[in-house]
């Protein structure tokens, strides 16, 4: 099927054309896996083992080996020799080393900005790019198109990490922040701590809870009375739906008991949630630690829109020759007046283009005279 692409040849597609078994005329499947469900094996789909998903739980891409892929001759004539192609298939996998086949590592400790910084021209995400022993983020639409759809917009990492900090850290510690979610919790803690409404609450969750441990029994007892697999499998799967709510809903009824028993100290539920945000000041404070301050970004979250604007030069660049010829002329030497004279001294080296004096490179300090070349010394 044809697709379009941006026409750029990248190293990686030319090591893929060069691994591809198309060009000894052979055709392959199964180089890699990505279903989330099955994954192809040459006797038939397999079910997914531990290798094939990632920590999180989601499914990841797997190179196949050679010894399970699925080969066969095509309908045309290869393009380079067997041997060629195995030796520069060996080539290939010398330059590669140990690193081959294996996908960048993802560090949170050094990229704490990373989604969320946006290029304000063009809408773009900035990547971080490795930039003399730091890290910069640069534009994604700069680096996808080479340059041709976007400019050459960039910014420090470090610098742009300190500026988030110091906005979050204005934010969270700001007096009038504070008070706003301090009155909503004690407002929201004193409404739910009323004597009332936990007795309600506690007396409807009660007989909830009675009617389901009957539905419950009386499901077990239908389970015991089952005719045949299917209508104990169907029973059954009733019997443990209510069983796993009653488990829910005691736990709510637990809850709330204690509640309803304790004294109303909505103070210290205040504390307590109002706890969250000064921990997450304190970790702005933190400067040195760029993986929690990663994830404090992501909390809350935050982002960075930059605009870049081009300003002019603060000089008037140069623009004309720069070659030798251009550079020499004569040479406006200073006479010293005297021993206070203020004016510059016509010794070797002060004037261009003058006698004693060389524009090019020297060589080991040494002058180069015009009467010397004159007059050369003839050594018996």
């Amino acid at each position: 099927m044809k697709h379009p692409t941006s026409g750029v040849w990248h190293q990686s597609t030319i090591v893929n054309i060069a691994r591809n078994p198309l060009l000894r005329a052979v055709v392959e499947y199964g180089r890699r896996s990505l279903g989330d469900r099955l994954r192809f094996t040459p006797e038939g789909p397999r079910e997914l083992l531990d290798g094939d998903l990632r920590p999180d739980g989601q499914a990841k891409v797997v190179a196949n080996p050679p010894s399970v892929r699925v080969q066969a001759s095509a309908s045309f004539t290869p393009l380079v020799q067997a041997d060629r192609h195995e030796r520069l298939l060996a080539q290939l996998d010398r330059r590669a080393g140990s690193q081959r086949g294996k996908p960048r590592r993802s560090d949170p400790t050094r990229n704490p900005l990373g989604g969320l910084v946006f290029d304000m021209s063009c809408g773009w995400p900035l990547h971080r790019q490795p930039y003399q022993g730091s890290f910069r983020y640069l534009c994604g639409l700069y680096q996808q198109s080479h340059g041709a759809q976007c400019k050459h917009n960039h910014v420090d990492g470090m610098l742009a990490t300190r500026f988030v900090l110091g906005c979050v850290r204005q934010r969270l510690l700001a007096p009038a922040l504070r008070a706003r979610p301090e009155q909503k919790l004690r407002a929201l803690a004193e409404r739910e701590r009323s004597p009332g409404q936990l007795e309600a609450a506690l007396s409807s969750k009660r007989a909830a809870l009675a009617s389901l441990r009957s539905k419950r029994e009386r499901a077990g007892e239908n389970l015991a009375l089952a005719e045949g697999p299917e209508q104990y499998r169907a029973v059954a799967a009733v019997f443990e739906q209510l069983r796993q709510q009653e488990q829910a809903l005691a736990v709510e009824v637990h809850r709330l008991e204690q509640l309803v028993g304790q004294q109303g100290d909505a103070d210290a539920e205040v504390a307590a949630a109002l706890g969250v945000l000064d921990r997450l000041g304190e970790q702005a404070s933190v400067r040195a630690d760029l993986g929690s301050i990663g994830q404090l970004f992501h909390q809350l979250p935050a982002r960075l829109f930059l605009r870049f604007v081009e300003t002019p030069a603060p000089v008037v660049l140069y623009a004309g020759p720069t070659g030798r010829r251009h550079v020499q002329g004569p040479a406006t030497a200073v006479e010293v007046a005297g021993p206070h004279s203020s004016g510059l001294s016509s010794l070797p080296g002060t004037s261009p283009g003058g006698e004693d004096n060389s524009l090019g490179n020297v060589h080991r300090g040494d002058w180069i005279r015009t009467s010397d070349l004159l007059n050369p010394v003839h050594c018996a």
